[in-house]
């Protein structure tokens, strides 16, 4: 049965609820898919990207577990030894996955901060799952993607066109779940990232954090 962050199931998350009623007062929180820029075991912070609604990105240092800024348990997929009684060490540098904020982070006197997440009112309710959807017959014109490649070690995004043949290849596997893509790219597309481009078509890939 998972207990940790990255191995959530349902009976860990409902009892990480319960303590989480009798631990954090009245904060609440919102799941904001988060890129662990880096992290200071030492000093237990972390420093994190927080994706925008206008497509960039925030970066934040924080105390890794601080109830009064995150909930670093399940729910929270960020992989790490968090328990509610204890954090545990900080996550790894390049960790992808979602994180509990506090509506004190994510909107200060109660102005939003910009930042994306879904509803603030965790623990007393679960966030309103938008589980019914219709499909829709497109032409796509553009398919954007907007990140940071992982294996360079950089910071800053980027953003290439799916589409664009002389960028990416046709046929791409993609889940959009904010967390590490593999994108193929061409060599132009890899340079868009500061990647090297191997000369292998089944190596020209780039793995791409999605910030949007």
């Amino acid at each position: 049965m998972g207990i940790l962050p990255g191995m959530c199931d349902d009976a860990t998350t409902e009892a990480n609820r319960a303590a989480a009623k009798q631990l954090v007062g009245d904060r609440s929180y919102g799941a904001v898919q988060v890129f662990v820029k880096d992290s200071d075991p030492i000093a237990g912070t972390v420093r994190l990207l927080l994706p925008m609604v206008n497509g960039g990105s925030r970066e934040v240092e924080l105390q890794w577990g601080d109830i009064d800024t995150m909930w670093a348990s399940c729910p929270s997929s960020l992989p790490s030894s968090a328990v509610p009684e204890d954090a545990g060490p900080v996550p790894s540098k390049g960790a992808t996955g979602t994180l509990l904020l506090s509506s004190g982070l994510l909107a200060p006197d109660g102005v939003e901060s910009g930042v994306q997440h879904d509803l603030t009112k965790w623990p007393r309710e679960w966030a309103a799952d938008n589980d019914s959807y219709q499909a829709v017959k497109i032409w796509p014109t553009k398919i954007l993607i907007t990140g940071i490649a992982i294996e360079t070690g950089a910071t800053q995004e980027y953003t290439v066109d799916l589409l664009d043949p002389a960028m990416a290849k046709p046929h791409q596997g993609i889940k959009a779940d904010h967390h590490t893509l593999r994108l193929l790219l061409t060599r132009d597309g890899c340079a868009v990232f500061g990647q090297i481009f191997s000369g292998s078509h089944h190596r020209s890939r780039s793995d791409v954090s999605a910030a949007a």
